[in-house]
């Protein structure tokens, strides 16, 4: 019997099963085309009708209207009750002083002095006639009305452990020497090149420039990006530096000094404020002002064994994440706390020793495990934390965000790039 081979699968067929395979292939590819048309369809009604989110505008509308109009309504309902009200007592007020005329002038006793008090009796009710309406202040509060309805996208993860488990679409070589520091303004990626080099690229690994670091500044222990600098800040030890991505020059920041000449090991920004956290146990927490770079707070939230490992903004800066070291136990914590107040949200106790923080889409953090081959996401719930292990292929010890769907994780020679 002749054999027959699938030139796409490069399976062998007789002559029967390989019409019946060629069959099936078609009745796939029409089930394709009906599928793709149903969905062009889907599409093109889309974009006719009037979308969803448009009707839901136009609905606040109309509340917003019914409601402007019902509070306008009860404050003029309110004013008429309160001139009603002033009416009535300057009515009677002037029915006594009425009943008093008449009774001075019946008595025919006009005494000058009677006279000169009912005359400023009148005067004082004439101006309590001029006060009713001014004494009556209107308070209505200022709208900001370009605040008063906010659109915002969403940026919403499919899953984010299944975005994880495929080839990453871009690996780019890397020396971690020593440090394995990594920040992202959304477009462009800087990261350390061993000890002596810093390196910028965007997303896709391109654009990729070299600046030179010297190993006297010392080892860069965390690095963030400042949006009202428009510029990365670098951190040592005990010295901090501004990297400007435009023009490729480090500066020395010699108005930033350390508390106590401690070991700074993690920052972040939020507008004009950097945070600062040191590895010494029961180390404060710093606030510094970014504009004139002093300290603007001091925060003590740490016991004598603890200390800051890493901390990060979520939830558009309204509050932040800690990793906190339990040196004698070398275990670690999560904390979720209130950026204003500092008063925890959220508390989860780790097993084991984790190093670093990576925010992440819809209130999530992913916890490094320094080297390890296994991830930790940590997403808030209305109630609790949710815990969910990643198994990875290679241990990172670093990793950041990029355009809100880009991740970037640092292995100890590679940077992988996630679409996520």
């Amino acid at each position: 019997m002749e054999k027959r081979v699938c030139n796409d699968c490069q399976s062998t067929f007789c002559t029967i099963h390989y019409h019946e395979h060629e069959k099936h292939v078609n009745t796939k590819l029409d089930r394709l085309m009906a599928e793709h048309s149903a969905f062009k369809h889907h599409l093109s009604q889309l974009t006719k009708n009037k979308p969803a989110l448009l009707v839901e505008i136009d609905q606040w509308e109309m509340e917003q209207h019914d409601k402007i109009r019902r509070a306008a309504d009860q404050a003029r309902d309110n004013i008429r009750r309160v001139l009603d009200e002033s009416n009535e007592e300057l009515k009677n007020k002037l029915r006594a002083l009425t009943d008093r005329l008449n009774s001075t002038k019946s008595t025919r006793l006009h005494l000058e002095s009677s006279v000169d008090r009912l005359s400023n009796q009148l005067e004082q009710l004439k101006e309590d006639l001029d006060q009713a309406t001014s004494a009556i202040q209107l308070n209505t509060e200022e709208i900001n009305w370009e605040k008063m309805i906010e659109i915002r996208k969403i940026h919403k993860i499919r899953d984010f452990k299944h975005s994880l488990e495929p080839s990453p679409r871009q690996m780019m070589s890397v020396k971690s020497e020593t440090s394995s520091s990594i920040a992202s303004s959304g477009k462009t990626l800087l990261y350390t090149d061993g000890n002596s080099s810093l390196c910028l690229t965007d997303k896709f690994g391109m654009k990729k420039v070299n600046i030179e670091w010297s190993t006297d500044w010392g080892q860069i222990e965390d690095c963030c990006w400042s949006p009202h600098l428009s510029r990365f800040i670098l951190l040592s030890q005990r010295n901090l530096y501004i990297v400007d991505p435009v023009n490729y020059q480090v500066i020395h920041n010699q108005k930033w000094k350390p508390y106590k000449n401690y070991r700074s090991c993690t920052c972040c920004c939020d507008e004009q404020i950097l945070f600062v956290g040191y590895s010494e146990d029961g180390a404060p927490l710093e606030e510094h002002s970014i504009n004139d770079w002093t300290i603007s707070k001091r925060w003590t939230l740490l016991n004598t064994s603890e200390f800051v490992q890493c901390i990060r903004f979520i939830n558009s800066g309204e509050t932040i994440a800690f990793l906190i070291g339990l040196n004698s136990k070398n275990l670690s914590r999560f904390e979720i706390r209130n950026r204003q107040t500092m008063n925890i949200i959220h508390l989860l106790q780790l097993e084991h020793f984790y190093s670093r923080l990576i925010h992440i889409p819809n209130e999530g953090s992913l916890v490094v495990h320094s080297n390890q081959k296994r991830l930790l996401l940590l997403t808030k719930t209305s109630e609790n934390i949710q815990r969910t292990e990643i198994d990875y292929g290679d241990g990172v010890c670093n990793g950041t965000l990029m355009d809100q769907n880009c991740l970037v994780l640092r292995t100890k020679t590679e940077l992988y790039f996630h679409d996520i």
